[in-house]
């Protein structure tokens, strides 16, 4: 079965405290794919500096392929992680870095087609600070006819708009927010506040969208089906050490069974499983446990 998988953005280093650790969204997402037996393939770029050599290194030591990654001249990314009140992580994302300069080259573009990817994952971030990016990237998810394009929203700080939510909804296969985010979503496209089942309902009947999940933090995750099936899944408990990656993990886990045709319910169990074992855990790519990985493939 072909694996390919494309995650498409930034690679960074989330400086927490006094540690760093490899990092960026759809990079997350990319290395738990590879852990789980997945040919992951992040289009990103890097710095000539030494943070992009280390994170070179970083995608070699987990698997990840690195023949997408561009470099520039550019700083390689970092955020600057934060704890709020209520435990969930701020981020302070400096402009003028190498991922801005991410473009998919009519040579990638190529490249991508002939891979048949699986699936290629997105968010808002990286698209927002470029546009060139999302242009690239809408107009080859648009031809990508059989791939699953996975819009994993991931808000951070005022890096989306109204038009680039709506864009990116509309042509994806799946769409992905927690529920802080599922208000400021439905306002930024709907003009309106909606309820996760309103919003599903909307969503369906304005674009070709096939499942709306919505992560719920300690209450387990939601999913509607264009099919109007309905499921729910209730979160693992752990003791948790930081939640930073830990719904990258959950796009991994529920990725890898949506691709090989399980239900929904399968789908945000794995999710969960593997959200709930990386917030147990410092940093966001943690090694998996052969056990952890045999429980999310047969979910």
């Amino acid at each position: 079965m072909n694996k390919n998988i494309v995650c498409v953005g930034e690679i960074l280093w989330d400086i927490i405290g006094q540690q760093k650790h490899i990092g960026g969204a759809p990079f997350n997402t990319a290395a738990h794919l590879a852990a789980l037996g997945f040919e992951a393939y992040p289009v990103s770029t890097l710095g000539r500096d030494e943070l992009g050599a280390g994170a070179l290194d970083e995608l070699k030591r987990l698997g990840v392929r690195d023949d997408m990654v561009a470099f520039s001249d550019c700083p390689t990314g970092y955020a600057r992680v934060f704890s709020k009140a209520d435990g969930t992580p701020d981020f302070e994302l400096p402009l003028g870095v190498a991922y801005d300069q991410t473009r998919i080259t009519p040579e990638l573009s190529k490249r991508i087609k002939e891979l048949d990817p699986r699936a290629v994952i997105y968010g808002s971030l990286a698209l927002k600070r470029s546009d060139a990016l999302k242009n690239d990237l809408f107009t080859l998810i648009s031809e990508l006819e059989e791939t699953v394009g996975f819009f994993d929203v991931n808000l951070r700080k005022d890096f989306f708009d109204g038009e680039l939510l709506k864009e990116g909804i509309s042509l994806c296969r799946i769409v992905k927010f927690n529920d802080g985010e599922l208000g400021v979503i439905s306002r930024a496209v709907y003009g309106r506040e909606l309820g996760f089942r309103e919003f599903a309902e909307r969503v369906f009947s304005e674009s070709g969208c096939q499942a709306v999940v919505q992560t719920c933090g300690e209450k387990g995750a939601l999913a509607f089906g264009r099919d109007g099936k309905y499921a729910e899944s209730g979160a693992i408990a752990v003791e948790v050490a930081d939640t930073v990656g830990a719904g990258d993990a959950f796009n991994a886990g529920f990725l890898c069974r949506y691709i090989s045709g399980a239900d929904l319910s399968a789908c945000l169990a794995a999710g969960n499983r593997m959200g709930a074992y990386v917030a147990s855990k410092k940093g966001a790519v943690p090694p998996l446990e052969e056990a952890l990985v045999k429980e999310v493939l047969g979910c």
